[in-house]
């Protein structure tokens, strides 16, 4: 997805996250000064750091709803129609000089861009989700780069749109390397599932009742977090940088939180939780701390009467609450009202203790609660000598006797309206924390007792003593009061005074009201603070150094004059004055003053709401929230910085945006975060749904993002006005192919300014992100393109891409201004023509097409004779019509007409053995059975065989043989042959052999027969499959006699075909021998293709070997047919149907000087074979032993076995202890091999070994082998 899409939220609801945002201009610098005061109404938006009790709405959350912006997932363009056979040639990207002046640095061409070292790796790819992720160390800079947004190049005007999109976790882990908004669910089915927020990343994430193995925020990460339903989490790690808040939703439960370890602290990570029910061990940034209460049967939560943010307990039924610490003596508490839990502060203390004796001396000493109500007896003393002791005044009427004595600290609950004529009701030198929604008139002198007034209303006649009158006109009983933010019990005297406890030396407390809320603050007594109302609306700043100025976040009739030559700094907050003077703010003296703004302010008056004397400078620094300058023309001397609005337009160093709902609407008074080139500023749109930014440069073509916490916005500045908003919806998009080959789309984007598509071609459809493809080509337009250059069978994949913009075309430096469609594919079609011959043999039944149809044709025939349905049947020549429809997706629709036969069925006559006599006598009557005859069908007549008399064999001929019309009758390639054998005379063996060959058959249980002749052969076949020539000399390579041999095992049902080399043939016929007249056996090697071994396995061949005088290797077929096998050829850069194998044995004497001397410095009891197995690709030999695990070699142990024989020596049990099975690899080294030691015939044969008498009647080693080795026999 385009890169700041992915930026997606910096959700920043920072507002929610805490963390301090950036001061907004390079010019600008933080003022020292303390921040204003919090707002008497709760906003929309959280503020940039959270409150410290819940806010009274709750925060906003990520949206959970799939935007318009599509996924990376594939869909077939619908509508397409027909190609032509012959399209023109595929078109070439054409390279353009690269200009690095000219870089963005985010894109492949980038001189600062690592380098791939894969040829044809696509950098970035898709998941299962259609999310990007980095194929290799280019990929990841790339979306690192594109995430920052730095950029610059060419001015554009366009608008991005937001993302959403959800992911199920029991379909794989996820990593988010886009910024952007997320919804995952799922994980349960797969326990070990992971989340991963890649580094610097700014994420929205809603967690729907999911559950992970592990949630990993890593450096930098700006997580804004809401859940849904129960949430199960077993790790969270927070790496360094990285922050966390959790603003709303369900219940999530953590097992273990990681967090930077290098420094001890989690002061390097940031967690706020201002909404949800968190259950985890872990220390919150704003001091709040974990509560738990019994919520069971809960749906929603009140803290304090507020609305809190949660509505799922936790399994146990439990509300894991974040709040910050109670009142002291106060402690939080709950009860359940219906399906709403109710949170509350109520004072420390037990349950109720007893009655309290009317008009005498009470001493409370046990905790508990105790109730003065009604008409209280005169007299009645209550004396506090115990902990935890709470007293409660319900609607009491208290006589001048009456009174409450504290040696230890105590809690009093006003219920009611209670009233006290004692001077100095409350006595003692412990502390009374009173709290309650009641009043408590005190008619007599002020209490001398320390008061903590936490809630409730107190009226007394003097301040008490430690306290100080302010004078605040308009006060009421029902005033709210706050004292540096926080809440507080109202302590007046019934008319103007406000009753406050005294500041610490050098402060002092400066209180003002407005509209029923009276604000109380104390700041240093150097530091001028106003707090303007609708009474006090003027401040007269002189010539202060610094001050700090706090509105009542209304407008009021009102200015502020600052004089004096000196420098100064001051600080306004929700300053909002409509002067009916000539001006709002008026600095004279010279002055040098420098004002940061936040909150809501607005400046105006009767003239320009800015006089500034002559001489005189003034900068304007909105570093949060907004302000609105109204008849400011002339800005001469004045310096604006941030978020500020001038009306009337004035020219000036800013960029304006304008940011708009998907209904084009302007989004008006939304608090937002705004990024800018990576830094994060909490900002509100002004009543037309602008932002300004004053005081920044080379922001055009930069990407800027905003978010509320659940709509993300993003742009490109161009100059003037650029519009934010969720950008152009692209839908009705079709792809239909034409009778040239071309293919057309069409696609509807009615406010598109610029549009095009994207388009990747392949053999089979590729991935697509939703941003800029280098390697795509792309063609513009709108509404209607088409396509050229295309061949028939390509598939094309393609977006749609559109931007409100005209004239823009799409680059990599401006992909973030454009919407992108899904990805579609769609399949180049072509004239349909048939794959193979549609001839068939005759079965006497309907004819059936040997290959497959389209399955969206339909089929008729014509021809020589069709059976009631419409279908051949009979031998004869017919014609298939094969209509595609247009709707097809692969062919160009109409009718082919594909010529074929029905030709006859062939019945095999099949000789039976032996069939034989003896020169001069009568021929037998020859018999045979038949293969192929259909039903009750017979052949008639008799067999007959070739002329001649002389001794031989003959075979046979079907002459005299006939049958029914539709079938041929036709001898087997290996039938058996008629043989005449010499009359009475003595023929040696070996020539009888020759003349009457012994056929060895393996019937498998699977009812295959499996069968070679056992005779010496140039040429193999099995059954009766002709292989050909497989076994070759590496003298001349060849090709050299070879005697087969079948093995079964009868328990797995498998069966050994081995391959016996024959000693070297002399010219004469005879065998070549050494010097004691032995035959010489010479090297040879067994080689096939992929494709024969596949042949051979399907005849019912499980495993082969090759064999020489001692030796032999085997190997099982499975090897080398599995399919990780076919990908590993194909890996290696093999063709299976071209690539071929070779096994090789050959003598030490063949060897290499170095290696015979290596074999025979070990004196060897047998002779030394090398063994070997290579791949052939391309005239190489790719050495292939390590990849076949079941590849073994055997060596005769006869020889050995004999010699200890004679020498009375041998014992089966122990022969292993006088010899080894020895190998010596190519590098020299000689090592014993793990081998097993075989006696064949023995009944634990087949427990050792796969098949029985693999060497015959010999005994024999056998170990495995994974290398080219030379192995032998060594005497240990």
């Amino acid at each position: 997805m385009p890169m700041l899409r992915r930026l997606l939220a910096c959700v920043l609801s920072l507002a929610l996250c805490c963390a301090p945002l950036a001061s907004w201009a390079e010019l600008s610098t933080p003022s020292d000064l303390p921040t204003e005061q919090p707002s008497q109404e709760p906003t929309a938006v959280p503020s940039v750091e959270p409150s410290v009790e819940p806010s009274v709405e709750p925060s906003v959350v990520p949206s959970v709803e799939p935007s318009a912006v599509p996924g990376a997932e594939q869909s077939p363009a619908p509508g397409e129609q027909t190609p032509t056979q012959e399209p023109t040639v595929t078109p070439v990207p054409t390279e353009e000089p690269w200009d690095e002046s000219q870089c963005d640095h985010a894109n492949i061409h980038c001189e600062q861009a690592p380098a791939c070292q894969v040829d044809g790796c696509q950098h970035i790819a898709q998941d299962v989700f259609g999310l990007d992720y980095p194929l290799c160390t280019l990929g990841q800079w790339l979306l690192d780069q594109q995430d920052k947004y730095l950029r610059e190049g060419r001015p554009a005007v366009y608008s991005l749109g937001r993302n959403s999109l959800t992911i199920n976790l029991n379909l794989a882990d996820v990593t988010l390397w886009r910024s952007g908004t997320y919804t995952i669910t799922g994980g349960e089915n797969r326990p070990d599932a992971k989340i991963t927020l890649a580094k610097d990343r700014v994420i929205v994430l809603s967690l729907r009742g999911a559950t992970a193995q592990r949630l990993t925020l890593q450096s930098n990460v700006n997580l804004t977090l809401d859940t849904r339903d129960l949430v199960k989490l077993e790790t969270l790690e927070m790496r360094q940088g990285s922050k966390l808040t959790l603003n709303a939703g369900g219940a999530m439960a953590v097992a273990e939180v990681i967090r930077p370890a290098d420094t001890g602290t989690a002061e390097d990570t940031k967690v706020y939780i201002t909404g949800g029910s968190l259950d985890a061990n872990l220390t919150e940034n704003k001091g709040r701390t974990l509560y738990r209460f019994n919520g069971q049967g809960a749906t929603s939560v009140t803290v304090s009467g507020h609305a809190y943010p949660a509505d799922t307990p936790q399994e146990d039924g439990s509300y894991c609450l974040w709040l910050s610490a109670p009142a002291e003596g106060m402690r939080w508490a709950s009860s359940l009202e219906g399906e709403t839990l109710r949170v509350y502060q109520t004072a420390k203390g037990g349950g109720q203790s007893g009655a309290i004796v009317a008009g005498a001396e009470n001493v409370l000493t046990q905790a508990g609660t105790y109730t003065l109500s009604g008409q209280v007896a005169d007299g009645t003393r209550l004396v506090v000598n115990g902990e935890q002791i709470q007293i409660v005044l319900k609607t009491a009427t208290l006589p001048a006797g009456v009174t409450i004595t504290g040696n230890v600290n105590y809690n009093l609950v006003l219920d009611g309206t209670s009233t006290a004529a004692a001077d100095a009701f409350l006595q003692g030198g412990a502390t009374a924390t009173i709290s309650g929604d009641g009043a408590l008139n005190l008619t007599g002198a002020a209490p001398t007792a320390p008061l903590n007034p936490v809630s409730g209303v107190i009226t007394l006649a003097t301040a008490p003593a430690g306290w100080t009158a302010y004078p605040v006109a308009g006060i009421t009983a029902a005033d709210q009061l706050t004292v540096d933010g926080q809440s507080r019990g109202l302590c007046w005297n019934g008319a103007d005074s406000l009753y406050l406890p005294t500041p610490q030396e050098g402060y002092r407390l400066v209180a003002a009201r407005e509209n029923g809320v009276i604000r109380a603050v104390t700041t240093p007594n150097g530091t001028p603070l106003f707090l303007l109302s609708s009474t006090s609306a003027q401040a007269d700043v002189g010539d202060a150094a610094s001050f700090e100025i706090q509105g009542p976040g209304a407008t009021l009739d009102g200015g502020i004059r600052v004089a004096g030559a000196t420098a100064a700094q001051g600080v306004l907050s929700n300053v909002q004055l409509a002067s009916s003077a000539a001006s709002a703010l008026t600095v004279t003296g010279g002055k040098n003053l420098r004002i940061t703004l936040r909150g809501d302010n607005a400046l105006s008056a009767a003239s320009a709401p800015i006089a500034l004397e002559a001489g005189s400078s003034l900068t304007l620094h909105c570093a949060e929230g907004r302000l609105l300058l109204r008849g400011q023309s002339d800005l001469t001397g004045i310096t604006l910085e941030g978020n500020v609005k001038v009306e009337p337009e004035v020219p000036g160093n800013y960029t304006k945006l304008l940011l708009k709902d998907k209904s084009g609407n302007p989004v008006v008074n939304q608090q937002l975060i705004l990024r800018v080139n990576g830094q994060d500023y909490a900002f509100q749109t002004h009543y037309d749904g602008s932002i300004y930014l004053w005081g920044v440069t080379n922001l055009t073509g930069g990407d800027v993002v905003a978010t509320n916490g659940t709509e993300v916005y993003t742009a490109v500045v161009a100059p003037g006005v650029t519009p934010v908003d969720p950008g152009v919806e692209i839908s009705n998009v079709t792809a239909q192919g034409q009778a040239d080959g071309s293919l057309t789309i069409t696609f509807s984007a009615p406010e598109a300014g610029s549009a095009g598509v994207q388009y990747l071609v392949s053999s089979a459809g590729q991935p697509m992100a939703d941003c800029y493809v280098a390697e795509a080509f792309r063609v513009a337009g709108l509404n209607q393109i088409t396509l050229t250059g295309l061949t028939r069978g390509q598939v094309v994949s393609f977006r749609v891409y559109a931007t409100r913009t005209a004239g823009v075309e799409l680059t990599a430096d401006n992909d973030d201004g454009f919407q992108f469609s899904d990805v579609y594919t769609q399949r180049v079609r072509g004239t349909y023509t048939a794959p193979e011959s549609a001839d068939a043999a005759y079965t006497g039944k309907a004819y059936v097409c040997p290959f497959d149809l389209p399955s969206d044709a339909t089929v008729t025939y014509s021809g020589d004779e069709l059976n009631r349905d419409g279908k051949p049947w009979k031998v004869g020549e017919y014609v298939m019509h094969v209509t595609i429809p247009e709707t097809s997706a692969d062919y160009i629709p109409g009718t082919y007409d594909i010529d074929f036969k029905i030709t006859k069925a062939v019945v095999y006559i099949i000789p039976d053995p032996n069939q034989e006599k003896f020169m001069g006598e009568m021929d037998p009557e020859f018999t045979f059975t038949t293969r192929g005859l259909l039903g009750d069908d017979q052949v008639w007549g008799y067999l007959t065989r070739e002329e001649g008399e002389d001794i031989g064999n003959y075979a046979f001929t079907l002459d005299m043989l006939e049958t029914e019309d539709y079938y041929t009758l036709r001898l087997p390639s290996d039938a058996y042959t008629f043989t005449i054998l010499p009359g009475g005379a003595s023929f040696p063996v070996f020539f009888y052999e020759m003349l009457h060959p012994v056929r060895q058959e393996i019937v498998r249980k699977d009812g295959r027969t499996v069968a070679v002749v056992l005779n010496t052969q140039d040429e193999l076949t099995v059954t009766h499959s002709v292989i050909g020539n497989v076994v070759f000399a590496t003298s001349d390579e060849k090709f050299r006699p070879f005697s087969p041999i079948l093995r079964h095992n009868e328990t797995t049902d498998e069966v050994l075909l081995q391959l016996r080399c024959e000693a070297e043939l002399s010219e004469d016929g005879g065998y070549v021998t050494d010097s004691d007249g032995n035959p010489s056996y010479q090297g040879r090697f067994f080689r096939l293709s992929w494709l024969g071994l596949r042949n051979l396995n399907r005849l019912g061949v499980d495993s082969i070997s090759l064999s020489q005088d001692g030796v032999q290797m085997l190997v099982r077929l499975e090897d080398f047919l599995n399919e990780d096998m076919q990908k590993t050829i194909e890996q290696l850069g093999g063709d299976l149907k071209e690539v071929r194998f070779k096994m090789t044995l050959q003598p030490a004497a063949d060897l290499p000087e170095t290696e015979q001397a290596a074999v025979a410095a070990q004196q060897p009891m047998t002779d030394a074979w090398q063994a070997s197995v290579v791949m052939l690709l391309d005239k190489q030999e790719i050495p292939f032993e390590s990849y076949l695990p079941s590849l073994q070699v055997t060596v005769d142990a006869e020889p050995a076995a004999q010699i200890l024989t004679g020498l009375q020596l041998y014992e089966e049990e122990t022969f292993p202890d006088f010899c080894a099975l020895t190998q010596v690899t190519t590098d020299g080294t000689v090592s014993p091999m793990e081998s097993l030691f075989v006696t064949p015939f023995r009944e634990d044969e087949l427990e050792l070994v796969e098949y029985p008498q693999i060497m015959f009647t010999d005994r024999y080693y056998i170990a495995p082998m994974n290398q080219r080795i030379t192995v032998f026999l060594k005497r240990k």
